[in-house]
């Protein structure tokens, strides 16, 4: 059965040409990139090398500030036997000046008492408008919405095509992207 999501590895390789920011936060900042990956176990530096930088060797067409970047890429210093397991099923958060640690569920993304978390794309655009607010050279977004904020964010936008194009070119499948539906949401 095929996968309606892309693997880990394949998010890693697009982060390493677009960064980790994601297209709202590219209105305000440069790409911010993985400057090391550490790989907890199976390293073979062939390998993950292949999966996080190779198959994107060759985008084109890359705007100023974005590029193919090569983080350093390291095993753990003492490789422990495996030991399969389950894992808890909750994540916790801190974000500093907000008080308190966030506990969520890692199968809904909320919190345990089934509120939305603090890093839900709703909490996080609300952010965002309150930097528009902040900062002078850039109006807040009212009433717009999440989808539209993310597509007016060009370069960003004309970088992840690049990697999707490269991907299909060099033979590394179709990157499958999620229901736009989800993004289709105003504060």
């Amino acid at each position: 059965e095929r996968l309606c999501t892309m693997s880990c590895s394949d998010k890693l390789a697009m982060w390493n040409v677009v960064g980790l920011q994601g297209a709202v936060l590219s209105h305000y900042m440069e790409p911010v990139y993985f400057d090391t990956v550490i790989i907890g176990g199976c390293f073979s530096l062939y390998h993950i090398t292949r999966a996080l930088v190779n198959r994107i060797q060759g985008c084109e067409g890359l705007p100023d500030s974005y590029t193919v970047h090569k983080p350093l890429i390291l095993p753990v210093s003492q490789q422990n036997q495996r030991v399969p397991s389950k894992s808890s099923g909750y994540s916790m958060n801190w974000i500093l000046g907000e008080g308190s640690v966030e506990v969520t569920k890692t199968n809904s993304g909320k919190c345990v008492d089934d509120s939305p978390s603090r890093l839900c794309k709703n909490a996080l655009f609300m952010k965002f408008q309150e930097v528009c607010g902040i900062v002078a050279s850039k109006k807040p977004y009212p009433a717009r919405l999440y989808l539209d904020v993310k597509k007016e964010a060009t370069s960003y936008q004309q970088t992840k095509r690049s990697v999707v194009e490269n991907f299909k070119k060099n033979g590394n499948g179709v990157w499958i992207g999620k229901p736009v539906e989800q993004d289709m949401f105003s504060i």
